[in-house]
């Protein structure tokens, strides 16, 4: 909850007020370095390199959905300080502005407020940001990083890849290769300080838009399931819940044991007492006593 809360406040700040960001170009966003978005993926980059650890520690727990996200995400973001694609640091980590509200659906389950309507209202909250910041902003983004990787693509600064694959951008064509050095503009001067004259390897657009794929993949899929476990807490034809089933109680008919005393005399003058019982179970006792 903290670190979601201060890693979406410090990205919102970036983006707005961070003017060496705003003035990136293509080549800026895939080699250029600000201090700032070095600073948010570090914060980013630590918390994923726990989340790591314990998807992979509790495997059996978290499934191999949570560990593919966190193996991702942790690509993602280190890749920031190569540099690469640092510009885009914020613009991936809003995906957590829905995590306050995934943290308060958990909180509520633990308090004992499960169906209620403030966990209800929470619900909506979760749905919107999700659907809003994960699947909206995030595939709109997704297509503008594979828009630049592309642009440098067709500038023959992809290179490096096995030649095996043909896809070997650059050293082979009749352009030189597209390097930080050769795309300079206002200001560039101290955002490319980090990058030199080195070209994009091929693997590493490739890790990276492939890890870009997955995340956006996962945030399909738990939609999905958030719709589908929403669905079943509604009536058809909206939702899919079930009648519930009547449950008749099957009642145990407990007898308090009745019990007679009958008081006799025989002819020889000794006194009788007769005592019988019934009980629901067991037949009816019967005991008889002369005195």
């Amino acid at each position: 909850m903290v670190q979601s809360l201060l890693v979406n406040t410090t990205a919102l700040w970036i983006m707005f007020y961070d003017t060496e960001r705003s003035n990136m170009n293509w080549a800026g966003k895939i080699w250029g370095y600000d201090g700032a978005l070095g600073f948010l993926q570090s914060m980013a980059g630590g918390y994923f390199i726990w989340d790591l650890f314990m998807c992979t520690y509790h495997i059996n727990i978290f499934g191999p959905g949570m560990l593919a996200h966190a193996i991702s995400a942790c690509t993602v973001f280190f890749f920031g300080f190569r540099p690469f694609l640092n510009y885009y640091g914020p613009v991936f980590i809003l995906y957590e502005l829905s995590s306050p509200a995934l943290n308060m659906h958990w909180f509520m389950d633990k308090l004992n407020m499960t169906g209620s309507i403030y966990q209800l209202i929470n619900g909506v909250v979760l749905i919107t940001t999700f659907f809003f910041c994960r699947l909206i902003w995030g595939s709109i983004n997704s297509v503008l990083v594979f828009r630049d990787v592309w642009t440098a693509m067709q500038n023959g600064g992809v290179v490096g890849l096995d030649d095996n694959l043909g896809l070997k951008y650059g050293l082979d064509q009749s352009m030189s290769a597209v390097t930080p050095q050769s795309q300079p503009y206002a200001g560039s001067e101290d955002i490319m300080r980090f990058a030199g004259s080195r070209t994009l390897p091929a693997w590493l657009a490739l890790s990276y838009l492939a890890s870009n794929v997955v995340l956006n993949l996962l945030n399909f899929y738990w939609f999905a399931k958030m719709i589908e476990a929403l669905r079943k807490r509604f009536d058809p034809p909206f939702g899919t819940k079930r009648p519930e089933k009547k449950e008749t109680a099957v009642e145990e008919e407990t007898q308090e044991p009745e019990i007679e005393v009958q008081r006799g005399l025989y002819a020889d003058g000794r006194k009788t007492i007769e005592i019988s019982g019934t009980q629901s179970t067991p037949p009816s006792v019967r005991s008889r006593r002369r005195g």
